[in-house]
Order: structure tokens, then sequence, then C-alpha cells
């Protein structure tokens, strides 16, 4: 299972990047890496807190390896068992980096309909992909 979402998650990010790898023109800072996150746990902005931001790189299989990567500490509000309250909670993200996305991080998620791709972008806000 590990090793099929590795190598999903590489074919993703190398179908997303064009040509060589170029480097970021921004850094991320924790006001734009809370935004993303935001929109990726539906919650407000002003309710994250970054920690903060390690810069890296991510080998996602044998052949592949994701140069301008960050991994973001956040810490944001959960939603309780019962719904009837929350906690703060931390929880890290990776964000890569390409022209057409900016910063970015995404998820696959099981729906009825089959697999789903979903990317929360810098420049182009939340992409499903069905």
């Amino acid at each position: 299972m590990t090793t099929k979402l590795l190598a999903t998650m590489g074919a993703v990010v190398l179908m997303m990047t064009p040509g060589m790898a170029v480097e970021p023109t921004r850094e991320l800072v924790p006001k734009e890496a809370a935004r993303i996150v935001a929109l990726r746990a539906n919650v407000p902005v002003d309710r994250i807190e970054v920690a903060f931001i390690l810069d890296g790189s991510v080998r996602t299989d044998s052949m592949f390896e994701a140069k301008n990567v960050r991994r973001v500490a956040t810490i944001l509000p959960i939603r309780t068992g019962n719904g009837t309250g929350e906690r703060r909670e931390m929880e890290f993200y990776d964000f890569y980096w390409n022209e057409s996305l900016g910063w970015f991080t995404w998820a696959k998620r099981q729906e009825r309909s089959g697999e789903v791709v979903y990317i929360w972008s810098q420049l182009r806000g939340i992409i499903v992909n069905r």
C-alpha cells in the first residue's frame, strides 16, 4: 500500500513538473502555508499556527526524487470524535513546488466512484482529479 501511494505521488509530481526541475520563484512563508492548510483542513486561516518549516527533498521510489519540498508543522483545531468540541493538535504537511501550481500539498482519497486526488495549490486553489 505504501509503495503504491509513493509511486502515485511520484507520478503526480512528475506529471506536474514540466521538463527539468526548476527552483521555486518564491520561498514558502508561514502566512502562505497557513492559507493553503486552511483550504485543506477546512478551518479558518486565523486558527492555524505554523510552528516551523523545514527544507528538504523526498524520494518517492527508486527512480524519482522531488527536490523542492518543505515540511510544514502546524497546530490547528481538530474536531473531537463526537463532533461537539475541538482540540488543537500538531499536524505535518509536505509541500511541493512547481511552476504551474506554486507551492502545493495533495492527498489521495477513496470515494464511492474510486480513487480521487485532491490538490491544494498556492496559485490554483483546490483541484479535484477524479
